[in-house]
């Protein structure tokens, strides 16, 4: 009997391994998911800063040109953003 219980204690159950195959396309199926995840991503960072550089562009647009202004505080006439 003491004979029977050493080879049940020794027969412990051990984790199965995935096949190598398995595992190939599993790590592959991993990098695919990630590599789209961060395509996805820069692809959304750069919509963001493609909006944020239309905004600016549209605020400096809408800007009134400055008048200029002498050391004295009086308006010369000319202005700052004007268009050659």
């Amino acid at each position: 009997m003491a004979v029977d219980s050493v080879n049940t204690a020794n027969s412990a159950s051990r984790p199965v391994q995935q096949p190598s195959e398995n595992r190939v396309a599993t790590d592959a199926k991993k990098s695919a998911e990630q590599a789209a995840q961060t395509q996805k991503v820069a692809e959304q960072r750069q919509a963001e800063q493609a909006q944020r550089d239309q905004q600016t562009q549209q605020a400096q647009q809408s800007e009134p040109p400055k008048p200029v202004v002498n050391t004295q505080g009086q308006v010369t006439g000319q202005l700052l953003n004007e268009i050659a």
